[in-house]
C-alpha cells in the first residue's frame, strides 16, 4: 500500500530536486549515508551541487526512510575501493558484481545503444559486424553488459573506455567508428553543446537497458532501501524525477527514466 505521504510525492519532488545533504557539525549517532557516485555524466549525476536523475531518485529514497545521504563523486574505476574501504555506506553500479556488495534493487535504468558515424560505408546491425572497426564504450562496460558485449570485443580494430563528450568529437572528426554508450545521455550532451544540424552519428540498434543498483556494505540497509525504493516507483515518484530532467528529450513511445521499454530486446547473436 502506498502511503498517504507519497501521494504529494509531486509536490515534494521539486524539493528534493534542490535539496543538497548537509553533513557537517552532526553527532556520530545522526551521520549521514555516504554514497559513493559517479562524476558528472548528465542527466543522470551533476556534481554541483549533487543532482540529476540517479542522485534524486536515491535522495528520495533515503527521504522516505528518514535517511540524510551526502555524496561522494570519483571516477568510475575507482567506486569499488570506495566500498572496500569503508569509506562508503554504498555505491552506485551497474552490476552486482562488486566484491562485499549486497545489491539493491535497480533503482533506474540506463538506455544503451551503439551509435555509428555518419559515413560509415560498413553496415552495422549487430555486435560482430563492429569487427576491425575502432570502438569505444563508457567505463567498464563489459561488466554492465555482460554477454551482450564481452565476446565481440576480441573482434574490434580497436577498443577503450571514451566519455560521451570526447566521443561525440572523435565521431565528428572521423577517428571513431562507433560509441556504445547511453543514447539519451548522449542526445542531452548535444543539446547542452548547443549541436546545430545532423548529430555526428547513426543509431545503429538498441540494447538491453542496464539496470543501474547501489551496492551496499550492510544487507539489511539494503532491504530496507528496497522496501522505500518499491513505495517511490509505485508513486511514480521515479518517473517524475525523469520528467524534470528528460521531458524535452523524449520522444513519443519511449520509456520513461527509471523504467525500461516494455518491448523485448532481441538476443545478441552468438560470436563466431
Amino acid at each position: 500500500m502506498i502511503r498517504p505521504a507519497l501521494r504529494l510525492f509531486g509536490i515534494l519532488i521539486p524539493l528534493i530536486v534542490q535539496a543538497t545533504a548537509q553533513a557537517e557539525d552532526q553527532p556520530e549517532t545522526a551521520r549521514p549515508l555516504v554514497i559513493g557516485t559517479m562524476q558528472e555524466v548528465p542527466p543522470y549525476v551533476f556534481e554541483h551541487p549533487s543532482r540529476g536523475i540517479d542522485i534524486d531518485i536515491i535522495r528520495a529514497t533515503f527521504s522516505l526512510m528518514e535517511k540524510e545521504v551526502v555524496f561522494i563523486h570519483v571516477p568510475t574505476l575507482r567506486l569499488e575501493r570506495l566500498l572496500s574501504s569503508g569509506r562508503a555506506d554504498a555505491i552506485s553500479a551497474n552490476s552486482a558484481n562488486v566484491k562485499g556488495c549486497n545489491p539493491s534493487q535497480p533503482f533506474s535504468y540506463w538506455r544503451d545503444a551503439v551509435l555509428v558515424r555518419k559515413g560509415l560505408s560498413k553496415g552495422v546491425y549487430s555486435m560482430i559486424d563492429l569487427a576491425g572497426l575502432n570502438v569505444a564504450t563508457f567505463p567498464k562496460a563489459e561488466r554492465a553488459l555482460g554477454s551482450a558485449l564481452k565476446p565481440f570485443i576480441r573482434y574490434f580494430g580497436s577498443y577503450n573506455y571514451l566519455i560521451n563528450t570526447d566521443a561525440l568529437g572523435l565521431l565528428q572528426r572521423g577517428r571513431l567508428d562507433a560509441y556504445i554508450g547511453d543514447r539519451l545521455l548522449v542526445e542531452y550532451a548535444l543539446k547542452e553543446q548547443g549541436w546545430t544540424g545532423e548529430p555526428p552519428y547513426e543509431l545503429a540498434f538498441d540494447l538491453p537497458p542496464t539496470p543501474r543498483l547501489l551496492c551496499f556494505s550492510d544487507k539489511a540497509m539494503a532491504a530496507r532501501f528496497d522496501a522505500a525504493l518499491a513505495e517511490i516507483q509505485a508513486a511514480g515518484a521515479d518517473k517524475q524525477i525523469g520528467d524534470l530532467y528528460l521531458g524535452r528529450l523524449r520522444k513519443d513511445g519511449e520509456a520513461p527514466a527509471g523504467e525500461a521499454s516494455e518491448e523485448p530486446v532481441p538476443e545478441a547473436p552468438a560470436a563466431p
